[in-house]
């Protein structure tokens, strides 16, 4: 990757999620997750406890800290985290339907243009870590945008302000930038251009095997994003407790529908090495 050195070189990929698939069955199109992919991944959240993190209501923005017993895992050596207690759980992040146009011209917003990243809307929740936290594993598995227009024009999904996934590269192009990790900042997204159409998704991940599906704005389906070693690695530099989940849905000129998305619960399944 031109303008990367060093570790973020071997760290990040802007890796499409070419695992996906839309499979036309005669009736319109169908969005595949191949079933070892489905079961290792509610398998996963079904060893957690759930907690639940609900935007809609300020006594909602936090939960209790799992009490889960500790496990054992063969690989936290590898991804850095021996020598301390793992532990894992999980927590629903409640994203609230958008049915209004982009605030335009509000704030660092700007005007509707054809074609560049003019307005956005935001939100974020958070899921609470034990004290002492080294992340170690993080799956996220988001439902309710399977059914309808999920969101106008696309999105970016973030944890600790770094970004996990994206319906659009040309969005996560531009906050990789020389030498740094994809951090979100609108500063330097805004007025930049993005990806036409359904564009092409994004994943942090530097394997090919990592899990990466993700809905276009056109086509709705399951949204489910597991970064492999090398993007926990990178997360762990700016992960604390509690954990930030953001959702950010961007427009370019549309005055009524862009910015629009539908709701959108996100579990969140994390493992961390108490140090």
């Amino acid at each position: 990757m031109p303008g990367l050195s060093g570790r973020w070189q071997s760290v990040l990929s802007l890796r499409p999620a070419l695992d996906s698939a839309w499979i036309d069955n005669g009736q319109g199109p169908v969005y595949w997750m191949s079933m070892s992919r489905r079961l290792a991944a509610l398998l996963f959240l079904a060893s957690c406890s759930p907690w639940r993190v609900d935007l809609r209501g300020e006594s909602g923005r936090r939960a209790a800290v799992d009490s889960s017993p500790p496990v054992t895992d063969s690989g936290a050596a590898e991804l850095g985290c021996a020598g301390g207690e793992l532990v894992q759980g999980s927590a629903v992040v409640s994203f609230e339907e958008h049915n209004r146009a982009c605030p335009w011209m509000s704030g660092d917003n700007l005007y509707p243009f054809g074609g560049r990243m003019m307005a956005r809307v935001e939100q974020e929740g958070l899921v609470p870590l034990p004290t002492g936290s080294r992340l170690c594993g993080l799956t996220l598995t988001g439902v309710g945008w399977e059914n309808e227009t999920p969101f106008e024009d696309h999105f970016l999904l973030t944890v600790a302000d770094v970004a996990v996934a994206s319906s659009s590269t040309a969005m996560v192009d531009v906050l990789l930038g020389a030498g740094r990790p994809p951090r979100y900042d609108w500063s330097l997204v805004v007025g930049e251009e993005f990806d036409a159409g359904d564009g092409t998704p994004w994943c942090l991940s530097e394997s090919l095997d990592a899990d990466c599906e993700l809905p276009g704005p056109s086509l709705p389906g399951p949204l489910l994003v597991s970064p492999d070693d090398a993007g926990v690695e990178l997360l762990r530099e700016h992960v604390g407790a509690p954990l930030a989940v953001g959702l950010v849905v961007v427009g370019d000129d549309d005055i009524i529908d862009d910015c629009n998305h539908a709701a959108l619960d996100v579990t969140v399944g994390w493992q961390v090495v108490l140090q």
